[in-house]
């Protein structure tokens, strides 16, 4: 295995043990424990668990634009990409339900009694959140930055009702919203 793929590996193995049990209750041991490494090989990849989150943030949320941009080129109505993309969170909705619950275990912590380290982690989490309504904005050709973030919240949104149990705005009412908006209308 390639010093690439094994990093690959324990990203995905941190992610996963962060989902189950939080990043606030998981150390460097346990990781080393849970993905089947020893401690020395888990800091010679990550000099702590803030870096090691911190790479997961970065590399997830690329590889999630990365995906998102390949499956909607070539769309060329906004509506069809829209629908593309709800039904690219809706295929990964544990999987997204699990980074925003990973995310909001993190910010509980005040921010006044974070590490510096800790604190790159909430910049890392704020990056990640702009790159991901940056990639909205484009992958809908949308004229407002601020409907992108809409669309992002509602994203966080669906996915929080769906984690329990409450409705959420169906896809034509979002359809709509952002038409309307684009338009200057506003309801």
């Amino acid at each position: 295995m390639t010093h690439s793929e094994k990093k690959k590996r324990i990203l995905k193995g941190a992610f996963d043990v962060f989902a189950k049990e939080g990043f606030q209750a998981v150390s460097m041991r346990k990781l080393s424990q849970e993905l089947g490494v020893t401690t020395g090989t888990l800091y010679h990849y990550y000099r702590s668990k803030d870096e090691l989150f911190t790479d997961i943030i970065k590399n997830q949320a690329g590889a999630d634009i990365a995906q998102a941009s390949v499956m909607v080129s070539g769309i060329l109505e906004r509506q069809e990409r829209l629908e593309l993309l709800v039904g690219f969170v809706d295929e990964r909705s544990e999987y997204f339900s699990n980074l925003v619950l990973i995310i909001m275990d993190f910010v509980r912590k005040d921010e006044s009694s974070m590490s510096p380290a800790e604190k790159k982690i909430k910049v890392a989490i704020y990056q990640a959140i702009e790159d991901y309504s940056k990639a909205i904005q484009v992958v809908l050709d949308l004229n407002s930055y601020e409907c992108a973030r809409g669309i992002f919240s509602y994203f966080v949104g669906s996915l929080l009702n769906r984690l329990v149990g409450a409705p959420r705005t169906s896809i034509r009412d979002l359809i709509d919203l952002i038409t309307n908006y684009e338009k200057g209308e506003t309801t």
